[in-house]
C-alpha cells in the first residue's frame, strides 16, 4: 500500500498549480453550508425529520453537491437554471447516503425499503426531474440509463465484487448524473456539444473517485472496500492525478468566459480536491 499517496497528491496538484487560495476557504465553505441549509429547508418536513440527527452531514452533502454541481454545468451555461443544482445537491445526498448505508453493512433491499429515507429521497428525486426534463426524450433516456449504472454498480460493491468497470461507474456516473440535467434547461445546444460535456463529466468524476480513493487508501483497505489503489498505486500516480485535474479544468475554462462568479466555481474545484486529501479518511466538505 502506499499510505502517504494523499501527500503525494497534494505535492502535485500544488506542483500543477492547481493549490486553492487559502484567503477564500471561509468564504467558500460558507457559501457551501447556505447552499446546503436552503436545499435542506426544501425537503419535505417528512425527510428532514428522517434526517434530523444526521442534519449537520446532510447540509453538508447537499452544498457539496450543489456547488459541484454549478462547476460542472458552468461550460454549458453560467449561471445554470437554479432548478439543476438543486437536483445535482438532491442526486449528492442520496449517493452518500446509500454509500454510508452499505458501508455499515445495511442490505441494498434495506436501504431502498418503501419506507427508507433513500426511497423517499427517490421519489423525491424522480419527481423534480420530470418538472425540469419535460419529457426529455433521448437525453432522459441517457439519464436515467446512466443512474441505473450508477445503481447496479453501488449494488455491486455492497456484494463484494471489485473490478476497474464497477470503480469506473461508482466513481464517474454520480458527477454524470449531477451535471448532464443541465441540458434540459438548455434544450438549443447541439448534441456534438452534449456528447463532449458527457465525456468531460465522465473524467471528472473518475478525478474525484482517485481523490476519494487516495484520502481513503488506508481506512478502506483496512475495511476491505474498494479502492482504486488497493494492493499498491501505480508508478507515477499523483503526478497521473494532478495532470489529468489539470486538463480537466484547461477543458473547463475553455468552456467558460472568466468572471467573478466563474473564478468562484474555479477556485470552489480546487478547494473541493485540496480538502478531500487533506483530510485522509474523510470528506471534509462532506462531512465533519
Amino acid at each position: 500500500m502506499t499510505p502517504d499517496l494523499a501527500a503525494e497528491v497534494l505535492r502535485e496538484l500544488a506542483t500543477a498549480g492547481l493549490a486553492p487560495d487559502p484567503a477564500r476557504f471561509d468564504y467558500l465553505a460558507a457559501r457551501l453550508v447556505l447552499y446546503g441549509e436552503r436545499e435542506f429547508r426544501h425537503l419535505p418536513s417528512d425527510v428532514s425529520a428522517a434526517l434530523r440527527q444526521r442534519e449537520s452531514a446532510a447540509v453538508r452533502m447537499l452544498g457539496f453537491g450543489y456547488v459541484l454541481t454549478e462547476f460542472a454545468a458552468a461550460p454549458v451555461t453560467v449561471p445554470p437554471d437554479a432548478r439543476v443544482p438543486a437536483l445535482g445537491a438532491l442526486a449528492n445526498l442520496i449517493v452518500s447516503l446509500y454509500d454510508t448505508e452499505l458501508d455499515a453493512g445495511a442490505a441494498p433491499a434495506s436501504i431502498m425499503s418503501g419506507g427508507s429515507v433513500v426511497a423517499r429521497l427517490v421519489e423525491l428525486y424522480y419527481s423534480r426531474l420530470d418538472i425540469l426534463a419535460r419529457a426529455g426524450g433521448p437525453l432522459e433516456v441517457l439519464l436515467r440509463r446512466a443512474i441505473d449504472r450508477m445503481y447496479h454498480a453501488e449494488r455491486s460493491t455492497g456484494r463484494g465484487a471489485n473490478s476497474r468497470a464497477i470503480w469506473r461507474r461508482k466513481s464517474a456516473l454520480p458527477f454524470v448524473v449531477m451535471g448532464l440535467p443541465v441540458w434540459f434547461a438548455h434544450p438549443a445546444a447541439r448534441t456534438r456539444s452534449c456528447h463532449a460535456h458527457l465525456a468531460w463529466l465522465y473524467r471528472l468524476g473518475r478525478f474525484f473517485g482517485w481523490i476519494d480513493d487516495a484520502a481513503d487508501l488506508e481506512d478502506d483497505c483496512t475495511a476491505g472496500h474498494l479502492n482504486y489503489f488497493a494492493g499498491a498505486a501505480p508508478a507515477g500516480m499523483a503526478s497521473r492525478i494532478a495532470l489529468e485535474g489539470a486538463r480537466i479544468l484547461a477543458a473547463w475554462q475553455a468552456g467558460t468566459t472568466p468572471d467573478r462568479y466563474v473564478g468562484v466555481l474555479r477556485e470552489t474545484f480546487l478547494q473541493a480536491a485540496w480538502a478531500w486529501l487533506s483530510a485522509p479518511g474523510t470528506a471534509t466538505l462532506l462531512n465533519e
